[in-house]
């Protein structure tokens, strides 16, 4: 009896170690599919196939699930891979990764709410990964929920105070879609601590100085960046504009004319054709600004004669035409030649006929033609009869 027993016993622990071992074989198996099918990076359709054939043995294989989804990913299949992604969570539904993976495509396919809501799922997971909350402060951005982007970035920086990019994504939603411009201010000269040479935020700030109405510090910080280039033509333009909005209108000629000279020796210097292409559209932005300083200083002649050089410029070209001919225009009507300003608006509706302004300029334009025709034939009548 006992022997039976103990026999029974052998086998017993005989048949568990055969089922651990195979067991154990098993799981070796499939991590070792689950590598060759990640090195088989070069045939992602196969790959495909492949996860798609263990998965009808494994329906509930996480991992699979997971890689199956970034193959998905990587041949453009969002939706499929967005499908694989969620059945993963569905085995593991606090998975950092995925739900991050799960996010970016639901980002990729404009679905920014999904997008948002797995964001906000791995905050709570790891709220102080400030990369998740600056991803989804973009998201907010892109769905034009400015208040809520501000806040991600805020607290972004709370974080990591010295991010460029939030500091830079941060003050340009202050500046483009808040109209804070003291904020997009304070950002933009944190930017310029990290980096002083920066002309790109040099700009902005000038931007937002010119936007709030503080020309004087816009110009300052212009003279800054004329400072570290003294050819800059770029920054004379800019700087000129900004002469010109705060009305000191001889300043804005003055470096309008000197921005001129700068370009007109360095197309000297160029034999390419595409690049003096380029100088002439140069040309013309500078002309276009020195017409606009001397149409608000009241010298219409002058202005007139600008915006008619550009024009003679880009004759060939349709880009920027139809905005000097509404400058120039502007700047006729302005001057009481009404004809003159009428026929410029003719020209900007037959590259455009569907630009707004001009048809509502030109309506205006004609009723006062017509006033101004109506009064000389009163003027006339009256003059006879005395």
């Amino acid at each position: 009896m006992e022997i039976g027993i103990i026999f029974v016993v052998i086998i017993g622990i005989g048949l568990v170690s055969f089922i651990i071992l195979k067991i154990k074989n098993h799981s070796n198996n499939l991590n070792e599919l689950k590598e060759e099918l990640q090195e088989n990076k070069h045939d992602i359709n196969r790959t495909i196939a492949d996860y798609t054939e263990v998965l009808k043995i494994y329906p509930n294989d996480y991992e699979i699930l997971k890689l199956r989804g970034n193959a998905y990913w990587n041949e453009g299949y969002i939706d499929r891979a967005i499908a694989d992604y969620t059945e993963a969570l569905k085995i593991k539904p606090d998975d950092y990764d995925v739900l991050k993976l799960r996010g970016n495509a639901y980002w990729n396919i404009g679905d920014i709410d999904r997008a948002v809501a797995d964001y906000t799922e791995v905050h709570k997971i790891k709220p102080d990964d400030y990369e998740i909350l600056k991803l989804r402060g973009i998201m907010y951005e892109d769905n034009a929920d400015f208040d809520r982007a501000i806040t991600d970035y805020t607290e972004t920086l709370k974080i990591k105070p010295k991010d460029y990019d939030v500091l830079y994504l941060r003050g340009r939603v202050y500046d483009d879609h808040k109209g804070n411009f003291d904020r997009a201010i304070a950002d933009y000269t944190e930017l310029l601590r990290i980096s002083p040479d920066n002309r790109e935020i040099l700009k902005l700030r000038h931007d937002a100085y010119c936007k709030k109405g503080d020309f004087d510090r816009a110009i300052a910080n212009y003279n800054e960046l004329l400072r570290i280039d003294t050819d800059d033509a770029d920054t004379l333009i800019l700087r000129s504009d900004a002469y010109r909005k705060k009305g000191d209108f001889d300043r804005a000629i003055s470096d309008c004319n000197e921005a001129l000279k700068i370009i007109i020796i360095k197309e000297a210097l160029e034999i390419s054709d595409l690049t003096r292409m380029l100088y002439n559209f140069w040309k013309c932005d500078i002309l276009e600004h020195r017409g606009m300083a001397y149409a608000d200083k009241g010298d219409f002649d002058q202005a007139i004669m600008d915006y008619t050089k550009a024009l003679k410029i880009i004759k060939i070209y349709i880009y920027g035409k139809d905005k000097i001919l509404k400058l120039r225009s502007n700047a006729y009507y302005l001057k009481g030649s009404y004809n003159q300003a009428i026929k410029d608006l003719k020209a900007v509706l037959k590259i455009n006929p569907y630009d707004v302004d001009a048809i509502k300029s030109l309506k205006e334009i004609r009723q006062k033609n017509g006033w101004k025709i109506r009064k000389l034939i009163w003027n006339i009548k009256n003059l006879r009869f005395k």
